[in-house]
């Protein structure tokens, strides 16, 4: 669904972890420690000496550097409450006597392990209690977007390199906030996936979509052959309830399955072998197409169509734009397209944005191509104009694939 068409999204950081923190903040909180250790030493001094129960003030002070600036903050004042609570503190006040380097040396290390224990434990504890915090926080905003009608979806146009014919589209979601604007796809796709709550977006893109799709198709500007294609990701795989989402999703439009292409990327694919296989080979028995997306940028490209059955796979923009000044390139993208035929599936090239590019793939045998030399995603209004009036984008196409075929004025 992130579009238009990142090849990867950017992992996500909870803001609730960072460690980062401002000038004018660590001053205060070097101010309020160093202030606690010097209460605790002049405190000692006035109580009579270490061999009292003052020396105990000292952890404070650790404990508080290792919630705010962690392991090595919670060093750096272990390190001064053991100088100061030991040699620089005498036994006993009133005659001077001077502590055994023993029972100094034992403060020492006891300041320095409750340290580091309480920066570990409030380290990995709190930044759970964020994670869960961000997560219930994000997620109740992403479905108050969808029930409030925050999302929208826009289609990228997918052509028949061999006729230059309008092939289908690629459903994208946008997410207009009220209060930020346009979240950059990206974004809030991986913060979904990030905190689980994914199937929301994706359960939604289905339904507008198919919706979309068979109001195309009931006023004749859409076929059986015409392809809507949506990406899920390794959450949506993992869950059956999307699968018998889109099973009824089909009944109640009369969308044919055939003509719903799942996109997957090659990492959703290793998330969960087993529970992805299963509900891979039960979309399948329903008649969707399976598509391995941005294909040859995984680990395992080759085991992945050996173990899982698909239909389509879709070369990476990331070969496509590299035509001309990368040789490898063109005989990997090349090597697709034959791997492709000889397994008897398609092949669909995203991100051209030139027609050398899109001579190039259609010269390999590319089936199908998409990106914005052929149209950038739009409105479902813009592609129900050229949908009404197909004429003028296949013209306009095969011009783009062969200049010799442009009418002449």
């Amino acid at each position: 669904m992130p579009g238009p068409r990142p090849t990867r999204a950017p992992r996500v950081r909870d803001p609730g972890t960072s460690d980062a923190v401002t000038t004018g903040d660590t001053g205060v909180a070097w101010t309020v420690i160093l202030g606690v250790v010097a209460v605790a030493w002049v405190g000692t001094y006035a109580a009579g000496g270490s061999k009292t129960a003052v020396p105990h003030l000292f952890y404070v002070p650790v404990i508080l550097a290792a919630f705010r600036f962690r392991a090595r903050g919670a060093l750096a004042v272990a390190l001064l409450a053991g100088l100061l609570a030991g040699p620089l503190t005498p036994l006993e006040a009133a005659t001077g006597a001077g502590q055994a380097a023993a029972n100094w040396v034992t403060r020492l290390v006891g300041f320095v392990l409750i340290g580091q224990l309480t920066a570990y434990l409030s380290g990995h504890s709190l930044a759970s209690v964020r994670h869960q915090r961000t997560s219930r926080r994000f997620c109740a905003e992403m479905a108050a977007a969808v029930e409030g009608g925050q999302l929208r979806l826009v289609y990228q146009p997918v052509v028949d390199l061999r006729s230059g014919h309008l092939a289908g589209v690629e459903a994208l979601v946008r997410w207009e906030h009220p209060a930020r604007g346009t979240v950059p796809p990206a974004e809030f796709i991986a913060a979904a996936e990030a905190y689980g709550c994914i199937q929301v977006i994706t359960r939604w893109v289905l339904a507008e979509a198919c919706d979309q799709l068979a109001g195309w198709r009931s006023a004749g500007q859409a076929d059986d052959d015409f392809v809507l294609a949506v990406n899920v990701s390794a959450l949506d795989l993992g869950d059956p309830g999307v699968v018998d989402h889109l099973r009824v999703l089909l009944a109640r439009t009369g969308v044919p399955a055939r003509s719903v292409h799942l996109e997957i990327t090659e990492t959703a694919l290793v998330a969960d072998i087993d529970a992805v296989a299963d509900h891979l080979a039960t979309l399948r028995e329903m008649g969707v197409r399976l598509a391995i997306d941005d294909f040859g940028t995984g680990e395992s490209s080759l085991g992945h169509l050996h173990r899982f059955r698909v239909d389509l796979l879709k070369i990476d923009r990331v070969f496509v734009e590299r035509f001309g000044d990368d040789d490898r390139a063109d005989v990997i993208a090349r090597g697709v397209v034959g791997i492709a035929r000889a397994l008897a599936l398609a092949t669909v090239a995203e991100g051209i944005e030139t027609s050398g590019q899109a001579r190039q793939v259609r010269s390999f045998g590319c089936d199908l191509g998409q990106g914005f030399l052929f149209g950038r995603p739009v409105p479902a209004a813009d592609l129900t104009a050229i949908l009404a009036d197909p004429v003028p984008f296949t013209v306009a196409t095969r011009a783009l694939l062969d200049p010799t075929s442009a009418p002449s004025s």
